[in-house]
Parts: C-alpha cells; structure tokens; sequence
C-alpha cells in the first residue's frame, strides 16, 4: 500500500486539490486525477528502497546509501561518513564532495578507533558495575582528552591507558573506592602509564574528582573479604574517627586494613594489596585509642542490637 494514499495537493491542471503519487525512483509527485507531475526532485524521507546483500557483489558488503547516525561522542572534525558519489547535477556532486572533504579531517579507520575506545569504556565500567550514566561520563571525559590532544588515536596503548584513567577519575567522582592498583591489575595497564595518563588528565577544566578518604575504601575491601555488614559499618565509623587523631592517621590504605584486622592479616594484606608491616603500625595505634575511636552512642546501638546502615547514617555524615 502507497504511503502517501489519502495525500491531496493542488493540481494547476485539474484547479482543485486531488490526491497525489510520490514515486520515490524518480522523485517525482503525480496527481492520480490527470497524471500531471506537481513536483520533481522530492526527496524520499522513507526507508531504504534498495537493498545491499553480500552476495551481490562478489561475497562484498556495498555501501549503503546513507551513512550511520550522528554520535555526541564523536568531535566536529570527525564529520559525517555518508558516501557522495555522482547524480544527476555533476557539477553540484563534486562541490559536495569537495566541502566534504575540506571538513572531515579523520579517517574512517580513525572514526572506527576512537569508537573502539569508548567501547572499552563501557566494557570497563561494565566489569565494575558502573551505571549507565557513569559510563556515559567516562566516554565524556575521553572526548574531552582527545579534543585537548592529550592522546593520538593512533596509538591504541597510550588510548587503553587514557580509557582506563577516565574511569578510575569516574569512579573518584562517585566515590567509588576503587584504587589506582587494583584498576591496573584488573585491566593489565602498567601503573606508569596510568599514573601519567592520570596526572594529564588533571590538567583538563574538568571538575576535580574529590579525594577518597579512608572510608570509602572499606566497602569493596569488606566485598572481598565475605564479612557481614556490620563490620563494614563498624569499620566505616572507625575510620572517620581515627582519621581525626594523629597517632592513627597514616596512609588510607593501611588505616583500612588495620580496622578489618580481626579477620586476619595474610588475608587483609591479599585482599588490600598492603603488607601486613605496613598495617601493624596503624592498627596499635587505633588499638591504644580503642575508647575514642568508638564513641557512647555507637557502644549504645551495639548492645541495643541496632547498629545497621539506617540507624548509623546521622553518626557517619
């Protein structure tokens, strides 16, 4: 069925309004009355009419007609990959081939590369459980790099390095305590090279990724380990107290570690990346203090057997 069946216009020939026929092939309106042309070179706003099989040329995918859609991600400079080949009005083809290409200044290889990239992006927020918007800021944030020249797309090392630097700064904003080590572990990117694709990406005017302190480092430390929510609340409150003396205020990592003590150290020193050295000076500090550290409304919700992430949410602001 036409889809332009119940469509009138004015027909000069007929003086009223008849219906018309679109034939997209040769972009022509016809009035169904007379069969007098109205219009010509109408362009077809429907779907694809032709189809490209890859059997009909030699086993070889043809081009389709039109490019893909526009993506935000992608810079002005990458401009659009719709093919201009010859029509009607030569002479008008070439001038838009010309302007075509005087403003795309990027490869389709390059388009192809930098689009990979920001896949990498969402398979990394997608292996630490980021949300959709969150993975959608990091692929903001390598756009922002690109545009500032701080990687070339050609080197696709330095560009898995800068992918995985956009999502630890994500994962700061949202303070999510994943540690520079860790994202280097589980994504198998040399420390060095995520350290400085780290620090040039400070340089961007981008706003400043807040810094972790010690207890926001606890959930995931508390994940791997299999402990109760209890102790990752315990522990959170231990930490904002210690943080406040001087004798226990060493290192975040470590101040971690030293409050999960009790599950053993060979196990907190795996699970934190920390040796158990560097935990023993911070946990017999925080030991010593062991009456401050936990105050008289925290001991009272204890033995009340109340303490759980509601009723401790006015102490741990």
């Amino acid at each position: 069925m036409d889809r332009y069946m119940g469509s009138t216009m004015f027909c000069k020939e007929c003086m009223a309004e008849s219906d018309i026929y679109v034939d997209p092939r040769a972009g022509e309106i016809i009035c169904r009355t007379c069969a007098v042309v109205i219009g010509e070179r109408c362009i077809d706003d429907g779907a694809e009419w032709q189809t490209y099989a890859e059997d009909s040329n030699n086993g070889r995918a043809d081009p389709n007609r039109c490019g893909d859609a526009a993506s935000p991600l992608l810079s002005a400079k990458s401009g659009m990959n719709t093919l201009i080949e010859g029509g009607q009005d030569s002479k008008l083809t070439a001038k838009l081939q010309k302007l075509q290409g005087m403003a795309v200044k990027e490869s389709a290889s390059e388009r192809a590369l930098k689009m990979d990239f920001f896949g990498k992006v969402r398979e990394f927020g997608n292996r630490l459980g980021l949300t959709h918007a969150m993975q959608e800021h990091a692929c903001l944030l390598l756009r922002k790099a690109e545009d500032s020249g701080l990687f070339k797309v050609k080197k696709a090392e330095r560009g898995v390095a800068i992918c995985v630097a956009v999502t630890l700064l994500t994962c700061r904003q949202w303070r999510r305590g994943q540690t520079m080590k860790e994202m280097s572990t589980m994504f198998n990117v040399s420390l060095k090279a995520l350290n400085k694709a780290v620090k040039k990406l400070s340089n961007l005017e981008i706003e400043k990724a807040p810094s972790l302190r010690g207890e926001h480092h606890i959930p995931p430390l508390c994940d791997k380990l299999g402990l109760p929510p209890f102790v990752s609340v315990a522990a959170r409150h231990t930490a904002q107290q210690a943080s406040r003396s001087k004798k226990a205020r060493k290192t975040q990592q470590a101040v971690v570690e030293g409050e999960t003590w009790d599950v053993g150290p060979a196990a907190v020193s795996e699970a934190g990346g920390t040796t158990v050295m560097a935990m023993k000076r911070p946990f017999r500090a925080m030991y010593e203090q062991r009456g401050r550290l936990f105050t008289v409304e925290f001991l009272q919700r204890r033995a009340a057997k109340e303490v759980t992430l509601e009723t401790l949410k006015p102490i741990l602001v």
